[in-house]
């Protein structure tokens, strides 16, 4: 499924129509959104005709006199439920019949005024507490959410970018990462990032690698928004992380002591990473055998203490349940920290709401960069899109080998008639090069 949103600042020349229907069959888009189109309400059956045969469409005419939104899908391929229709945005599901993925759907067109898009800020917080599905906002929100958001222009001011910023926070929304232009909007002395895409943490759950495409704005100021979904690819092996909760294991020190007592003859820094690596090697395998299933062992051992617990209400005199009780509420916490020092770390979170751990929080933000740190496209030296784990493996190590060049078999000769034919050093140069410094030498170069 692909959808596309495009802000097309007025679309009522025809030009307009044939470069709209050309981008539309040329990206294979399914689901299509028009933003401030300026079309009355009269003539848009009309061009929907024309421009997208058998295709079905929604808009919020009947609550803004100046429409600004239509919705277009094919539904051969999408179906799509209309479940709120509002001044300043359209929700609704859509389900990719060929995979039957199923998601809640929010495009938005927000008004220029800070007191106009209250309403927009307050009715999204307001569904995001009903929402339980994986949930994506796409549209142009006419403000920007920092000042590294926009170049040129006033300077930015904290009123205006308060409320957006606010919704982040409330909801746990999180920005789409984006490939391709950094400013979808610019009038050549303002460069702006209206345009954009949120998630909730549901979606983060499921789709990790999907990125919003910023395309080239062809006849509008606006550049085109552009979202894939699609199948996961595998990715390569992971590199090691040093997790802290290792500390706190009983044999941390003697397996680090043990390595580190063993006698290397190397220079002192390939003496470091000669003790380092063997040591890499068995954190890993101490990880993976006494830590990876936490949230297994978690579950065990609630599981034990319910039926300790459960036990103790028969025969409540007993010691040696008492002792069982102690120490399993011991092994919880230990490893209810346990997996929580681990999801912090992953996520690089450092706070908790208050209340509870926040599991589907921390394993949102761990996707979120997760996704940030994979390149899933690449455009190549020749100007070629590469979109498979291996085309952008190639290109990358490619470009390096180009850079740094490639292992010589064999080095010419120094010519010395070359060598002498321009200015050498003298005797007392070459000896002056290689003298020691002193420490008075670097206390007068300070």
């Amino acid at each position: 499924m692909i959808i596309a949103i495009w802000n097309v600042r007025g679309f009522n020349k025809r030009f307009k129509h044939k470069e709209f229907s050309r981008i539309v069959n040329k990206e294979r888009i399914t689901v299509i959104v028009v933003t401030k189109h300026r079309v009355a309400k009269q003539r848009e059956p009309k061009i929907m005709k024309q421009l997208l045969p058998n295709w079905r469409w929604h808009d919020n005419y009947d609550h803004n006199n100046r429409g600004m939104i239509w919705l277009a899908w094919d539904p051969s391929k999408v179906d799509l439920v209309m479940l709120h229709v509002h001044p300043q945005f359209l929700h609704c599901t859509l389900k990719d019949l060929t995979n039957a993925l199923v998601f809640e759907f929010t495009v938005v067109y927000g008004k220029h005024t800070i007191i106009d898009r209250q309403p927009l800020w307050q009715d999204l917080e307001g569904m995001d507490v009903k929402i339980q599905l994986s949930w994506s906002i796409m549209g142009d929100f006419n403000v920007i959410l920092g000042e590294e958001d926009r170049i040129g222009g006033r300077q930015v001011q904290d009123v205006e970018v308060m409320d957006s910023n606010k919704l982040l926070d409330n909801t746990g929304l999180t920005i789409m990462n984006s490939v391709g232009r950094f400013f979808p909007w610019t009038n050549s002395h303002v460069h702006n990032r209206i345009d954009r895409a949120l998630v909730n943490s549901v979606w983060m759950n499921i789709w990790p690698q999907v990125e919003v495409e910023v395309k080239d704005p062809q006849f509008s100021d606006h550049a085109l928004l552009s979202v894939t979904i699609g199948p996961v690819q595998r990715q390569g092996a992971k590199p090691f992380r040093f997790l802290n909760h290792l500390c706190k294991h009983k044999k941390i020190m003697s397996i680090v002591q043990e390595t580190s007592e063993k006698l290397v003859h190397n220079t002192s820094m390939a003496r470091v990473w000669t003790k380092l690596k063997p040591t890499k090697e068995v954190m890993k395998s101490l990880n993976i055998h006494e830590f990876s299933i936490e949230e297994n062992r978690i579950q065990d051992t609630r599981q034990q203490l319910q039926e300790t617990q459960e036990k103790l209400i028969v025969i409540f005199n007993n010691p040696s349940l008492f002792a069982q009780e102690k120490v399993l509420k011991h092994e919880l916490e230990k490893w209810i920290m346990v997996e929580e020092s681990i999801l912090k770390q992953k996520s690089r979170v450092l706070w908790l709401k208050l209340g509870d751990s926040n599991l589907t929080y921390f394993h949102a933000n761990i996707k979120s960069r997760i996704a940030q740190n994979h390149i899933t496209r690449l455009v190549s030296a020749t100007g070629e899109l590469l979109t498979t784990n291996l085309e952008i493996e190639n290109e990358a190590i490619g470009f390096y080998v180009n850079l740094l060049g490639t292992c010589a078999e064999q080095f010419p000769e120094i010519d010395p008639r070359v060598m002498t034919s321009g200015k050498i050093l003298h005797r007392n140069q070459q000896v002056q090069l290689i003298t020691p410094v002193t420490r008075e030498d670097v206390n007068g170069a300070l």
